[in-house]
């Protein structure tokens, strides 16, 4: 897999020999940006999720509601720290409206399609739909985006290419604008963990000794997966990675991982996303709230109508279970475990609410406990041969970047290789 960003008129090209797909992806282009040439990142073109502030566009946040805010005036802070590595900032992309939905559904701007699957039309994941399309691509070189339950790496796994996140706190957040302010975390999306690594290392240079990629691996099987309902191909594909990891010679630990489950629970439980959305979007809904999707209003709306001490409950909980999964974590390098139950699902049936409502949360079931727990974390592709991809996901303990970074390397050279003689065979 190429890790060679192209030139921006060979982005600007493929957008414009795919302009149904880069209408829908893409809410706002700068054909005139400057390309750098000094710099980590000079030479690479970058997608920005709508609800990071950069200059000159509005951060709309995928909403009709928001398109009447006067146009950014500064940069949020990474979207400096890209350009001042040297990156081309190409273009503003898609998203669920507000970062509410991990599917990629947008009835305003409309719901980009599923590359991986040209003749179907397959939802692409979300929150960060755009970004995940945009790349999968070749429209842009990467995307910074956010993630809140999952919103960077689910739909990297459907689209097929590499979303993370790191340790909250560690990227600086002004200038985005937020879902909830307890879980939101600064995402990444590339098409390899090579260039992830580099991505991330141009935003938070670290003084932390490399760790050779081919050194032993320990992974945490959660037992918890046994009981979540995962689709029968995801299954397959997970268990034939497992497979491949235990022959190079990972050390695969099953046992019970409590947080993956409760973590998610507790704070749904809590309403914590909810209740700090609400708190951000009253005046926004009092005077615009009738531009606001209908479902994303009645899911914000019900925040207004959580008690406190549900909300102080469930945060002294995470608080506890933080504690307990920290100590699980000392001894392995990972957990590891599919993203998404399932494979991205269609996007017809998904205009029932009720059965969209179902899906979503159904789609973050794996990944949400990062963001609770405030965990980095990594989902790259597996596709063995023919099959339909899956994303593998790896979450680390806090401010273990360097190490996560160097497994999912260790795994996709792994895999690539193992998939290359598969199409020898």
């Amino acid at each position: 897999m190429s890790t060679e960003t192209v030139s921006t008129a060979s982005c600007l090209h493929r957008i414009d020999a795919a302009p149904s797909e880069a209408a829908i992806a893409l809410t706002a282009i700068d054909r005139q940006a400057s390309t750098h040439t000094a710099g980590p990142l000079a030479g690479w073109n970058l997608s920005i999720k709508a609800n990071i502030d950069v200059a000159g566009w509005v951060s709309h946040a995928g909403s009709a509601a928001f398109l009447q805010r006067p146009a950014a005036t500064h940069d949020a802070a990474l979207v400096q720290q890209l350009r001042q590595q040297g990156a081309t900032i190409l273009a503003q992309s898609n998203m669920t409206e507000f970062a509410y939905g991990a599917l990629g559904l947008n009835q305003h701007f409309g719901t980009p399609r599923n590359p991986r699957y040209p003749n179907e039309e397959r939802v692409p994941g979300g929150s960060s739909s755009g970004a995940a399309v945009s790349v999968a691509l070749g429209f842009s070189d990467a995307a910074l985006c956010t993630d809140t339950s999952g919103s960077a790496r689910i739909p990297a796994a459907f689209c097929g290419v590499v979303g993370f996140i790191p340790t909250k706190g560690l990227l600086p957040e002004d200038g985005i604008f937020p879902l909830s302010p307890s879980f939101d975390v600064p995402g990444i999306i590339t098409p390899n963990v090579t260039r992830c690594a580099q991505l991330f290392n141009a935003l938070h240079p670290t003084t932390q000794p490399a760790t050779s990629p081919s050194q032993p691996w320990t992974l945490l099987v959660p037992t918890e997966l046994d009981s979540l309902n995962l689709d029968d191909d995801v299954v397959q594909q997970f268990h034939a990675a497992c497979e491949a990891l235990e022959q190079a010679g990972a050390t695969l630990v099953k046992a019970s991982f409590p947080a993956l489950i409760t973590a998610g629970a507790t704070a749904a439980e809590g309403g914590m996303i909810s209740t700090e959305a609400y708190s951000i979007h009253q005046h926004w809904l009092e005077n615009y709230g009738e531009q606001y999707d209908p479902l994303i209003r009645q899911r914000i709306t019900a925040g207004a109508a959580l008690p406190a001490w549900r909300y102080a409950q469930a945060s002294q909980q995470l608080h506890e279970q933080t504690r307990a999964a920290l100590h699980q974590l000392a001894h392995v390098d990972a957990v590891l475990t599919p993203t998404c139950p399932m494979l991205a699902p269609a996007l017809a049936p998904l205009h029932d609410s009720e059965r969209y409502l179902a899906t979503n949360r159904r789609s973050f079931s794996l990944t949400e406990f990062a963001n609770r727990l405030n965990l980095p974390s990594l989902s790259l592709p597996y596709t063995p041969a023919n099959t339909h991809s899956i994303g593998l996901l790896l979450t680390a303990k806090p401010h273990n970047e360097p190490r996560l970074l160097a497994l999912a390397q260790w795994i996709e050279t792994l895999l690539l290789a193992k998939e290359q003689h598969h199409d020898c065979d």
